[in-house]
């Protein structure tokens, strides 16, 4: 564009022909133009009613102080709740033990170890509230006293019992009848130890050896007895390894029951009545451990006989009953005599139902 009269404008570019290095100075942009009309606007920072206003900051603060309220009032729920499911837990097994040891001090047995108690991973205040407890896990400690009254071997005496494992799921509770509990599924491991098993057998045969018919009367009496792991047979030794008899434990439709295997006497068999009243001591020293539980499995081990007994849907008091029954018949001496009590019994009800049973799982 040419400029003839030599007149400045707006924008003062240098004239023509003139090197526009040299007239940089003069090259400058109005001080009242499109400056002032490009940043007349207000800035983010200036207050006014434009794009620049500034957010409500105290409606957030609000928001978010509401928030950490309702979290801190869940957070405060969720710690009652699991120290109620710690107090409801620490109530019932302290109630347990509790019921378990004083009846075991009542019936003259002592508990060394405190029985062990558990409910599982299923919340145990639930359960209280729906009347269902989902898990029962219980190991009361040995008992078992075997003590020979001046050193007489033929005449045991028997107090407690062996160490009893308890697993029951699904413990249903009737408020309207707390006897009435019953369990979905029951399993109880014992073991009955080679003392238990040599004292029930030396009562049997003391029993027998009272027979007059029995042509050795006095002579026949069982001095000790050794499990076999290889042959799963207990070998039993009579009159001081004089005589021998092998038994082993067998299963037959869910009760247990003992087969024997050899009794010879100079290789002559021993009398069967003899033979028979051992074998059936035992056998209901064995059916006594889980009244009307079935046996599921059978063991001959370095400790003695290993059984495990379990249930279907079974009620508690029906089953402490039957414990009791068939305690309460071998005390009185109807099958050869039996142990005195002192255990446990498996109704675990820590208020009304003693846990101990002064004849539960004995002879």
């Amino acid at each position: 564009m040419s400029n003839p009269n030599n007149e400045t404008s707006a924008y003062n570019f240098p004239p023509q022909g003139q090197n526009p290095n040299n007239a940089r100075q003069g090259w400058q942009l109005p001080s009242n133009g499109w400056n002032q009309q490009t940043h007349g606007q207000p800035r983010s920072s200036q207050p006014g009613n434009g794009w620049g206003q500034p957010p409500q900051q105290p409606q957030k603060k609000r928001k978010n102080r509401a928030g950490i309220i309702v979290l801190l009032i869940l957070l405060i729920v969720a710690l009652l709740a699991v120290a109620a499911e710690f107090g409801v837990r620490a109530y019932l097994k302290n109630q347990m033990v509790t019921t378990i040891k004083e009846q075991a001090a009542a019936n003259d047995v002592s508990i060394e170890q405190d029985p062990e108690v558990s409910f599982g991973t299923s919340p145990v205040l639930l359960g209280l509230l729906t009347s269902t407890i989902g898990q029962l896990d219980m190991t009361v400690p040995s008992s078992l006293d075997v003590s020979y009254p001046d050193g007489d071997k033929s005449n045991p005496e028997v107090k407690g019992n062996p160490e009893i494992i308890v697993h029951g799921r699904d413990l249903k509770i009737d408020r309207n009848n707390t006897e009435n509990m019953t369990v979905g599924d029951l399993t109880v491991n014992v073991t009955m130890p080679s003392e238990l098993i040599l004292a029930e057998a030396a009562k049997a045969a003391e029993q027998n050896a009272g027979d007059a018919s029995n042509p050795l009367q006095g002579a026949l009496t069982v001095t000790d007895v050794t499990p076999n792991t290889e042959e799963q047979v207990l070998e039993f030794e009579i009159a001081d390894g004089l005589m021998g008899v092998k038994m082993k434990p067998i299963i037959d439709d869910g009760n247990m029951t003992f087969e024997v295997e050899g009794a010879q006497l100079f290789g002559f068999n021993l009398p069967e009545a003899f033979v028979n009243t051992i074998r059936d001591q035992l056998s209901t020293q064995a059916q006594s451990i889980g009244g009307n539980l079935r046996f599921k499995e059978v063991e001959v081990t370095a400790d003695g006989v290993k059984m495990e007994l379990n249930g279907q849907e079974v009620n508690l008091q029906e089953l402490s009953d039957s414990i009791d029954s068939q305690s309460t018949m071998d005390s009185n001496g109807q099958n050869g005599g039996g142990s005195g009590g002192g255990g446990a019994s498996l109704t675990p009800n820590p208020q009304e139902e003693p846990l101990g049973s002064s004849e539960a799982l004995a002879a």
